[in-house]
């Protein structure tokens, strides 16, 4: 069977053993049930990219190992407080961080005219950054101004993914997933945007969560309004599924029926946290109001999403939906922007960020290097962990270990200094080996270079003594050059 019929072949399949639409989308990716069918299997290859706000301080990332490649499976780099990765430790054999990178197109020199690709001014550093991050290109057009910097000048690695290598392979190529990403356009629209499909053709992230489940798991053809929500979260279409999963049971290897449990429990953990949310906010934060009804139209949901004391349930959501969807084979590709470059959320429900005296946002804390920052990027690094975690969970159909050993989860912001606007030492860490081409449990430094406007001793909140790393230097220039670079 060719490529391009993989997707409508696996579907015809599956409707001829009488299953409900409700029941497809779970079953897709089950290969063990084309066994005595020539229906080709989903490749068992994943990416998802996580990108999170304002940067990151590299004295608070860096782990404090030397050399180029440094074994960090154990846990033992990972354990200080004061370290943004420390959430990491439990999984510090399941990544690799990539020490002293750059993306060396969004450096400070590539806004003077004379060096522009197009020849004119990009004024910015995080529109500049988030730019860069993916598609390793050159901002591109705008009015030479910070509200209106332009946009990336290429397509972005997801998309060369999704296009030539998963197209037609999958239902869904890539899903772009939002979490309150600014919807305002006029202002700052490079920031807001991760993925591409070509040169100044972003892509759209999806921030409502209840639109996103319905585009992936919905009923084919049912309307976006109230009753297509009430369809596809009503209790019978769900009892249906799970009765289809039972008369399934006995065709699939035992390594699917394990997976197959896996999705009935996935169902009824997303009908409830879904259901939960929209009924009377039992998941939602304390400080979250005005809760939706079930069966609220778009708009309510999309306001509701939008709020933020609720962004951490939204993110969970998001990152819940984005395993099923790649659990039962709709799509391969994805990527989470956990809000725009410059947000100034203010991170209420994180204990160690005290707002009581200062009351400034994510971004205004980046520019005055405030202590906490450390908190802020420990509470993503948690989000980064969770995702990990919730990949390894989920066994791999018609092949061995989890989704995690078959795919490539990518963490990374788009600064090492959110106050200088410094696209050097950006943070960047892999988990999973992607079927073993990826090593893991590594630190890899890819230089010596420090850049000295930034160091001038650890960030503040910090007790970690940097005297031994400050004292080495690179006298090589940095050559100007596109991608991400050491």
């Amino acid at each position: 069977m060719s490529k391009s019929n993989l997707t409508l072949g696996r579907r015809r399949f599956l409707q001829s053993l009488g299953l409900s639409a409700a029941t497809v989308p779970f079953v897709v990716g089950l290969d063990s049930l084309y066994v005595k069918a020539d229906v080709a299997a989903v490749p068992k290859k994943r990416f998802v990219h996580m990108y999170t706000p304002n940067g990151a301080l590299y004295s608070n990332f860096r782990l404090r190992v030397q050399g180029t490649d440094t074994d960090i499976s154990d846990g033992t780099a990972l354990a200080h407080p004061n370290l943004i990765l420390s959430p990491l430790q439990e999984n510090a054999a399941n990544i690799m961080v990539l020490d002293r990178l750059s993306y060396i197109t969004a450096r400070a020199e590539y806004q003077d005219p004379a060096d522009s690709p197009d020849g004119i001014d990009h004024p910015g550093g995080h529109q500049k950054g988030i730019a860069s991050m993916l598609t390793g290109g050159f901002l591109w057009g705008g009015t030479q101004d910070v509200g209106n910097a332009g946009l990336a000048d290429r397509i972005s690695l997801d998309q060369v993914l999704a296009t030539r290598i998963f197209a037609n392979l999958t239902k869904f190529p890539s899903i772009e997933v939002g979490v309150q990403v600014d919807e305002n356009l006029n202002d700052r629209y490079v920031d807001k945007r991760t993925s591409y499909n070509a040169k100044i053709d972003p892509r759209t992230p999806q921030n409502d969560p209840f639109v996103l489940f319905q585009t992936l798991f919905g009923t084919p053809g049912a309307d976006s309004g109230a009753q297509a929500k009430r369809a596809f979260l009503d209790k019978s279409v769900l009892d249906a599924a799970v009765a289809d999963f039972g008369r399934l049971s006995s065709k699939l290897s035992k390594a699917d029926q394990t997976l197959l449990e896996h999705h009935a429990d996935s169902i009824r953990k997303l009908e409830t946290q879904l259901g939960n949310v929209v009924d009377c906010g039992a998941v939602a934060p304390p400080s979250a109001t005005g809760a939706p009804a079930f069966g609220s139209d778009q708009k309510t949901t999309h306001d509701w999403a939008m709020l933020e004391a609720n962004f951490p349930v939204v993110g969970d959501m998001m990152m819940n939906i984005i395993v099923q969807a790649m659990a039962c084979g709709l799509t391969n590709v994805a990527t989470l922007l956990w809000a725009n470059s410059e947000t100034n959320l203010q991170y209420t429900w994180i204990p160690e960020v005290d707002y009581t005296l200062d009351k400034d946002g994510h971004h205004a804390m980046s520019h005055a290097r405030s202590k906490y920052l450390l908190h802020i990027d420990k509470w993503y690094a948690s989000q980064y962990n969770t995702l990990i975690n919730r990949l390894k969970a989920v066994p791999e159909s018609g092949g061995t270990g989890t989704l995690l050993d078959n795919s490539l989860l990518w963490w990374s912001s788009c600064l090492g200094d959110g106050a200088a606007h410094l696209s050097r030492n950006v943070p960047i860490v892999l988990a999973g080996s992607n079927g073993g081409y990826f090593r893991q449990g590594r630190n890899i430094q890819f230089n010596n270079t420090y850049t000295p406007s930034q160091w001038q001793g650890d960030a503040p909140g910090s007790d970690l003594s940097d005297d031994a790393f400050k004292a080495i230097t690179d006298s090589r220039s940095p050559t100007k050059a596109t991608g991400i670079r050491a």
